[in-house]
């Protein structure tokens, strides 16, 4: 699993320590060794059968593997819950507000889901969130019948537009990375293309 070790080089100190703060939270016992194979794996000084019998004082191959896999998870863990945290502020408060009303939609709460949804809706519609749009509409349209205010028709016709905007968006994200990747081969392989064709 190199994976492993070109990830740990990645981390900055101050990761690195941010990362063993984690694991020092998360472990539930005294004697669990991920932290140290963290900080030998950040070392870069021994190979694999080297940190195994630091770590193990034997050759305990399956148990060393056993704890490579469990660290690499814990790194997976770190990662997502770093982003997570630092995603962008209204895409994590549209989120909520769409969980939260589908909650109370659940509890029968119609009234007060469906000011949620109206108010995700509306931030999503500034941030032109289409992906999160079509999740709001969705539950729109699949509660439609506890809301006698809804027109159905209207609002069946709002979602298979954002699906059209959605799709345009998706469309041209795929153009991008046509373009990003022939413009990498005429910088890195120098590779002569005819714009035009590739344009049309």
């Amino acid at each position: 699993m190199t994976d492993l070790n070109q990830i740990v080089s990645t981390f900055s100190s101050d990761e690195q320590q941010q990362f063993i703060n984690y694991l020092e939270r998360k472990n539930k016992r005294n004697d669990t060794k991920n932290i140290q194979l963290f900080k030998l794996l950040s070392k870069q000084e021994l190979d694999s059968k080297g940190i195994c019998f630091k770590l193990y004082k034997a050759n305990k191959s399956n148990a060393y593997h056993a704890l490579r896999k469990r660290l690499y998870q814990s790194i997976i863990d770190f990662t997502a819950n770093t982003n997570l945290s630092e995603e962008n502020s209204v895409n994590m408060q549209i989120i909520k507000l769409i969980l939260a009303s589908r909650a109370f939609l659940f509890q029968h709460q119609f009234k007060v889901a469906y000011k949620l949804l109206d108010k995700a809706e509306v931030l999503a519609k500034e941030q032109f969130l289409f992906p999160y749009l079509n999740e709001i509409y969705h539950t729109k349209i699949q509660y439609a019948h506890t809301n006698q205010n809804i027109d159905l028709n209207a609002l069946i016709k709002t979602f298979k537009s954002n699906q059209k905007k959605h799709f345009l968006e998706e469309e041209l994200n795929m153009v991008y990375a046509k373009i990003s990747s022939v413009m990498a081969n005429i910088t890195y392989k120098g590779e002569v293309v005819d714009f035009e064709s590739m344009l049309s």
